[in-house]
C-alpha cells in the first residue's frame, strides 16, 4: 500500500511544464504535410506542445526519403566566408516545408543542425559501425550521399552559414527557443569525425550563434561511447575556454525509469562539477527502449512516460523533447508506435498522458509526498481546485494507493488503462469522489495511470 497525505497548506513551488517538447527529426519526411491534420493540431493544443526539436537535413532511419530529393536538404552550397553573405547561395526549400508544419502547430523550435552541405564537408573515410551498435543500424543504415555526416574544413564559414539560417526561420515567423549543435555524435550513424574536430567546430558555432542572441548548446551526446570526450571532456573544454554553453542537450532509451533518470542525474553532477551550474540539462530525444517500438502506442509507455516527467525536474533537467508528433508508420494496422496521434490524426495513449499533465499547469503548487515517483498531487494559486496524478508503470503487479487530504475535497476519478483505451480511446468514465481524513483507495493495475480533480472546500 502507498500512503500518500495531502496538505494544501504545505503547497510548494510551481511544478514546470516539462511536459510540453517533442522531438520530430523531420516532419515532412515523416509524412505530415501543410496543412496539419487537424486531429495532430488538436492532439498538439491539448498537450501542451510548445517546444519540438526538429532537425535541419538528417531523418529517421526507416524513412529515408526518395533520393531525387536529396538535392533539396542542400540547403547552402557556397564555400568561403564571403559566400556566406550571398542569398543565392541558399536553398530554404526542405527547411521551409518543415516551418510551414511548425507555423501550423504555433511551436517553438529547438533546432538541431544537424547536416553538413557538402561543399563545406571536410572529405574524409565514413567510420565502422561498432559491433555493440549494429542491432540498431538497421541492415547497415548510414547517411546515404545528400545528408553529410562529416565536420566543416572551416568552422567559421559553417558557423557564419548557421546564422544565416536563423535569420532565415525568424523571417518565416518561426521562434527558436534553443540552437543544438548536431546529432548524437559520438555514433557514427550520424558523425564521421573525430571529437578533436568537433570541439573547434563547436566553439566557432557557439560563438557566432551566441553573439546572435541565441541560446546555444550541444552535443546531444547518445551516451553509448566515449563518455570521456562528449561528456566531461566536452564541458571542460567549454569550461576552460570560456565558450558558451547555455545548455548541455543528450539521449537515453531505457526500459525502466530508474535508468532514465539515473542518466539525468548523471549529467546534471557533471555539469556542477565542471563549474557550469548555469548551464541547462535538456534531454531532448528520449524514452523506452527504442528496440521495442510498439510499446510507444501502449498505455504501459503512457505511464512509464509519466514517472519519469515526474521526476525531472528534481533530477536537474530544465527541458525535455520526448518522441514524436505522429507515428513513423502509416499503416494503421501495423499498429501504434512512437507518436502522440498515428498518421491520421487518430489520439496514441501519450497524448492522453501529455494532455493530463498539461491541465495539472492549471493546480500547479506542488504538495509533496513520500512518492513522488508516481504521485504528482498540486493545487491553484488561489487553493480552491486539487489534481492528483497518479502512475504505475510497473509491469507485473497492481499498485493500491490510500489518499488523506488536509481538508475535505469533491470531484472524480478517472483511470487510463489498455483495456479501457481499447474500448473508448480514452480515459474511463469519471466516477465521483470525496477525500478527506478517511482514506480514498485507489487500486492501479499494472501499466496504467488514474487522475483526480477535485474542488477543496473552506
Amino acid at each position: 500500500m502507498t500512503d500518500v497525505l495531502l496538505d494544501p497548506a504545505a503547497a510548494g513551488k510551481p511544478f514546470p511544464p516539462i511536459h510540453e517538447g517533442r522531438y520530430e527529426v523531420d516532419p515532412w519526411a515523416t509524412g505530415l504535410r501543410s496543412p496539419v491534420t487537424p486531429g495532430l493540431q488538436s492532439a498538439v493544443h491539448r498537450s501542451g506542445i510548445r517546444l519540438v526539436r526538429v532537425g535541419l537535413g538528417c531523418w529517421l532511419p526507416s524513412q529515408d526519403p526518395d533520393p531525387s530529393t536529396y538535392p533539396d536538404r542542400e540547403w547552402f552550397v557556397g564555400s568561403t566566408l564571403a559566400d556566406t553573405v550571398d542569398a543565392s547561395l541558399y536553398n530554404w526549400t526542405h527547411l521551409d516545408r518543415n516551418l510551414e508544419i511548425c507555423r501550423e502547430l504555433d511551436v517553438e523550435l529547438l533546432l538541431c543542425f544537424d547536416y553538413m552541405p557538402a561543399s563545406l564537408a571536410r572529405p574524409g573515410p565514413k567510420k565502422k559501425v561498432p559491433l555493440l551498435l549494429r542491432p540498431f543500424s538497421l541492415d547497415g543504415y548510414m547517411f546515404p550521399d545528400g545528408v553529410r555526416d562529416a565536420p566543416p574544413r572551416d568552422p567559421q564559414v559553417f558557423a557564419a552559414a548557421c546564422v544565416k539560417v536563423l535569420e532565415h526561420v525568424k523571417q518565416r515567423g518561426v521562434h527558436v527557443r534553443y540552437v543544438e549543435l548536431w546529432n548524437e555524435p559520438d555514433l557514427p550513424f550520424f558523425y564521421s569525425g573525430t571529437y578533436e574536430e568537433f570541439f573547434p567546430m563547436y566553439q566557432a558555432f557557439a560563438a557566432t550563434v551566441s553573439a546572435a542572441g541565441y541560446a546555444v548548446g550541444g552535443p546531444s551526446w547518445a551516451g553509448a561511447l566515449e563518455k570521456a570526450d562528449w561528456l566531461t571532456g566536452f564541458l571542460r573544454d567549454c569550461k576552460t575556454h570560456d565558450v558558451p554553453l547555455d545548455f548541455y542537450s543528450f539521449h537515453r532509451y531505457d526500459d525502466t525509469v530508474d535508468k532514465v533518470l539515473e542518466r539525468c542525474r548523471e549529467v546534471r553532477r557533471a555539469l556542477d562539477a565542471a563549474g557550469l551550474e548555469r548551464t541547462e540539462a535538456v534531454l531532448d530525444e528520449w524514452g523506452y527502449d527504442l528496440r521495442q517500438a510498439p510499446y510507444f502506442g501502449t498505455v504501459g509507455n503512457a505511464a512509464f512516460t509519466a514517472s519519469c516527467l515526474m521526476q525531472m525536474p528534481d533530477a536537474g533537467i530544465a527541458a525535455q523533447t520526448h518522441i514524436l508528433l505522429v507515428d513513423p508508420v502509416a499503416d494503421p494496422t501495423l499498429g501504434r508506435f512512437h507518436g502522440l496521434t498515428r498518421q491520421d490524426g487518430d489520439l496514441n495513449p501519450i497524448a492522453l498522458c501529455m494532455e493530463a499533465f498539461e491541465q495539472f499547469q492549471a493546480t500547479p503548487q506542488r504538495l509533496l509526498t513520500a512518492c513522488d515517483d508516481v504521485v504528482l498531487a498540486g493545487v491553484d494559486h488561489g487553493c480552491t481546485d486539487l489534481t492528483v496524478l497518479l502512475t504505475n508503470p510497473g509491469k507485473k503487479k497492481s499498485r493500491p494507493f490510500s489518499l488523506r487530504l488536509a481538508g475535505q475535497a469533491e470531484g472524480t476519478l478517472r483511470y487510463l488503462t489498455q483495456a479501457e483505451f481499447d474500448l473508448s480511446g480514452s480515459w474511463s468514465v469519471p466516477a465521483a469522489v470525496a477525500l478527506g481524513n478517511q482514506a480514498l483507495q485507489v487500486e492501479l493495475a499494472p501499466e496504467s495511470m488514474a487522475v483526480i480533480r477535485a474542488r477543496l472546500k473552506g
